[in-house]
């Protein structure tokens, strides 16, 4: 099952989530929220499988370089985890 969206919406979506992680944890330090979600969700929607592992490798690297944790790839290590386990169950989100 795959929905069609356009390219030119997935890129809208990619940058209004990266623009929430560069600045919603500045206006609410409290909420601790993954906003590469939505967008993660739209690509495994449009895109193979291999493009969404990537896809979810540089979305955690971006996490990954933004965050203070000192184990550097352990976002991207759990985006690509999670981007594995949550394609094979496309049907049921």
């Amino acid at each position: 099952m795959r929905i069609d969206l356009d390219h030119k919406k997935l890129n809208v979506a990619f940058f209004i989530t990266l623009f929430a992680t560069l600045f919603f944890p500045v206006l609410l330090p409290s909420a601790h929220l993954i906003y590469f979600a939505p967008f993660l969700v739209m690509t495994y929607y449009q895109r193979p499988f291999l493009s969404c592992l990537w896809l979810a490798l540089f979305c955690g690297t971006v996490v990954d370089l933004l965050s203070s944790y000192q184990h550097f790839g352990l976002y991207a290590l759990n985006y690509c985890m999670c981007s594995t386990h949550l394609y094979q169950q496309i049907k049921k989100f």
